[in-house]
This record gives C-alpha cells, sequence and structure tokens, in this order.
C-alpha cells in the first residue's frame, strides 16, 4: 500500500474516532444537564415542601390533602392529588399558572389569603415557585418531606413522649418522658397529636364555665323567642358547641384560675389538674403504646363562618379581584337538569357553584350516570347523600380534582321518594343541590 493509502486511511480513522467520542460526549452531556436539571427540580421542591410546613398546613393540613385528611380541622382544598399532577406538559403548564395565580392574589370568597410579597404577603416569586413545584410535580415523591420536616417543627422541646400506654379512654396523662421544662410547656387550651389523634388539653373548672355559658346562653335564647311569641321558642335547639367537644381558647383569652371574682390571680393548673379532650376535632380515640411522642400541631385554621376571615368580604381585593357581594346569590336557584330515560344526566360547576342545583325525573331504585363537568380552578367533587343533609356517609362521590374536567358516577338512587342532598366535599356551603327522587 503507499504511503498516500496509508494517510487516507489514518485520517478516515481519525475522523471516525472523533464521530465516536463527539456522539459520546453528547450522550454524556445531554444525561449529565438532566441530571442536573432533575437535582435542581428536586431541590426546588423540597425548599417548595419546608415552604408548605411553615406556610399552608394550617388549612391544607399535615400531609397536604386539607379538608379530605380532616374536614373538621383543615379546610382547605387538597393540594396534594394526583389531578395537581397532570402528565401532559400542556396541561401542566396550565395548571401550574393557575396555582401560581393563586398562590399569589388568593381567593376573593375563601379562606386563601394574597401571599405574594407584592399584595402584601410574605412570600417571593422564587418561592411560590417551590410551592407549585411541590404541588405539581412532587419530585422523588417530595412530599414525604412535608410529613418528615413537619414532625420536626412540631416537637415539644427536645421531645416529650409517653412513658406508659395511654389507653383510647384516658383522660389525664400517664407518665411522661421528659425534661421538666418540656412538660412544663405543656399548655390549657392548646391542641396537640399524637399519631393520627388531636387531644386538647383543658381542666374540669375550663369544662364546667363552658357548659355553664352554653346553659345560660340557651336559657336566653330561648327567654327571647318566647318574648317575641315564637311557639317553638322553648323547644329552640342549642347552637353552641357540645361540652364534649370544647372549643381552644383564642389567643389572648384568659384561662379559668381559682381566683373567683376577686380579679386576682390563681394558681395556674398543672399536668395533674389537666383534663384531655381525646378525640378532639373529628379524630378518633385510640390507644397510644408507651414511647409515642406528643407532638405540637400547626395553629388551628379561620373560622370560614367568620366575614373577617373571608378574602375580599371586606376591603378591596388584591390584584383586582372583584370583592364578595352579600347576597348576590339570593334567590337563584340554579338550572334544573332532568335525568335521561337511560339515566344519565350532566351537572356543571365551577369555582364555589353548581350551575345545576335540582336534579329531577329520578325514580326510585333507578340506576343513575352522573356526568361531573368540572370547569373549576379549584378541587372541587360531587358527592350523593341517602338523606337531606351530609350527615351521613355518602351514596357515592367522584375523586376531589382540579379542573377543568369531566368525571363520571354510577350508582342506585335511593328507594323512598323524596329530596337527597348532593354537594362538592371541598365546598359543601356554597356547592349544593337537590336530587328529587318521585
Amino acid at each position: 500500500m503507499s504511503r498516500t493509502g496509508t494517510q487516507i486511511q489514518i485520517m478516515v480513522g481519525l475522523i471516525f474516532v472523533s464521530i465516536v467520542v463527539m456522539f459520546g460526549y453528547s450522550i454524556w452531556d445531554t444525561s449529565r444537564a438532566e441530571t442536573a436539571a432533575d437535582e435542581q427540580l428536586h431541590k426546588a421542591g423540597e425548599r417548595g415542601a419546608h415552604l408548605f410546613v411553615q406556610n399552608c398546613r394550617t388549612c391544607h393540613g399535615l400531609q397536604g390533602e386539607g379538608l379530605v385528611e380532616n374536614a373538621q380541622a383543615f379546610p382547605g382544598v387538597p393540594l396534594n392529588i394526583d389531578s395537581a399532577r397532570p402528565e401532559s406538559t400542556t396541561e401542566l403548564e396550565a395548571i401550574q399558572r393557575r396555582f401560581s395565580a393563586t398562590i399569589e392574589c388568593g381567593r376573593v370568597g375563601t379562606l386563601m389569603p394574597a401571599w405574594s410579597i407584592d399584595e402584601g404577603g410574605s412570600l417571593t416569586p422564587e418561592q411560590i415557585r417551590q410551592l407549585i413545584v411541590l404541588i405539581t410535580e412532587n419530585p422523588d415523591n417530595v412530599w414525604e418531606e412535608v410529613v418528615e420536616y413537619g414532625r420536626e417543627v412540631d416537637r415539644v422541646g427536645a421531645g416529650v413522649f409517653l412513658a406508659e400506654d395511654f389507653p383510647a379512654d384516658a383522660t389525664s396523662f400517664p407518665e411522661l418522658d421528659a425534661s421538666e421544662d418540656d412538660i412544663a410547656t405543656i399548655a390549657v387550651g392548646v391542641r396537640y397529636r399524637i399519631e393520627d389523634e388531636f387531644i386538647l388539653v383543658t381542666t374540669q373548672e375550663m369544662l364546667d364555665q363552658q357548659a355553664a355559658e352554653e346553659e345560660a346562653a340557651a336559657e336566653e335564647e330561648a327567654a327571647a323567642e318566647e318574648e317575641e311569641g315564637d311557639e317553638e321558642g322553648g323547644d329552640a335547639e342549642e347552637e353552641a358547641t357540645p361540652a364534649s367537644t370544647p372549643q381552644a381558647p383564642t389567643e389572648g383569652e384568659d384561662v379559668p384560675s381559682a381566683a373567683g371574682d376577686t380579679g386576682e390571680p390563681g394558681p395556674q393548673p398543672t399536668i395533674d389538674d389537666f383534663v384531655i379532650v381525646r378525640g378532639y376535632q373529628g379524630t378518633t380515640a385510640a390507644d397510644h403504646a408507651a414511647g409515642t411522642e406528643i407532638l405540637n400541631t400547626p395553629p388551628e385554621a379561620p373560622d370560614p363562618t367568620d366575614e373577617s376571615s373571608i378574602l375580599g368580604a371586606t376591603g378591596i381585593p388584591p390584584c383586582g379581584q372583584n370583592p364578595v357581594q352579600p347576597g348576590a346569590d339570593d334567590g337563584d336557584d340554579g338550572a334544573a337538569a332532568e335525568v335521561g330515560e337511560d339515566g344519565t344526566v350532566t351537572v356543571a360547576g365551577g369555582d364555589s357553584f353548581f350551575e345545576q342545583t335540582t336534579i329531577t325525573g329520578v325514580a326510585p331504585d333507578q340506576e343513575l350516570s352522573v356526568t361531573f363537568d368540572n370547569q373549576g380552578a379549584l378541587s372541587h367533587n360531587i358527592a350523593f347523600y341517602p338523606s337531606a343533609e351530609a350527615g351521613a356517609e355518602a351514596l357515592a362521590a367522584t375523586e376531589l380534582a382540579i379542573g377543568p374536567i369531566e368525571q363520571s358516577l354510577e350508582f342506585t338512587a335511593p328507594s323512598e321518594p323524596g329530596d337527597y342532598l348532593y354537594n362538592c366535599q371541598a365546598h359543601p356551603a356554597d356547592m349544593m343541590g337537590t336530587l328529587v327522587v318521585e
């Protein structure tokens, strides 16, 4: 072979090797970039988890499931749900825009405040982005960090543990394994949690005082109704909270003492004086084994019936949103939807309303197929009940999901003619209707 031919072969070989090296480098570089992007996404989600613990658990729950987790304690819509994490890039971008607007500006007519620092809140645009990564992408299941970090934040001092078993029917603390200083921080009127159970620390004096106040309020109400000539005044139901589920004192409220009416502070109750309300706020009283930790809980959520807690009920709402219009829906019963011959019916809804608030043409024991057309930006569902009230377990319900989405539900209508409730379990006071069986 000539020298020229050899040189050509060497050049071809070098070119081939260069191509292979460049191709391999491009693959490696792409993989490295993807790894770096994944790491950045995880860090953003992790920071979002910490922000959630610090700012959002009061309404949206210890695990981000809000009212699904515990409707009495956490009135916020669930965020840790599959429908908040769509696989489609287009849907993901759309839902991220909606969450961004909601976190920045709040939602008029709800407990959701504006969190953007530009609207008087405490979160920067980057922190809002980190929360959105947690909610909509959940990289490496970082929602678990919410639970773990939450336990750290909720620790009582250096840790307070049960030194003995704590039966479900016990109403006083057993021996505790903790320093005296940490035990001394356990306070009357404060909500704590042991595993999944909430407890309220109170005293017998506080329970007796609350019972007396409820009795006096009931007597005043009955007297007022009797004075107005109301025939049912004497049978008026008490609207106060039952003594079995007392309310924690609000911040700054004095704890009853043994001082009576002298105005002098009495001795502060100690752990031996405490009465423990078990299964507080809809949780279940349970047996807890020695070694289980007693934890704080997030601050209690605002009262949704308190107008001052509702965004837009007073003052000027952020981001140019329209204020709440009191009585705007009075007299508007919504439209009626009639069930077809094949048992199908569609109910549409948006944020805090159903377009159809009555479903007619339903026969007893009829097989129904309901389509819920959810056009809202918040989590909604539709649930049907075996009575006119939501006290019983739902007959059937769709999953809570963020719209726009259509969901189908099949169930058998009640066997007795009558009016039956349906509602959105996330917004039961605003989104409700009547299924008429006839």
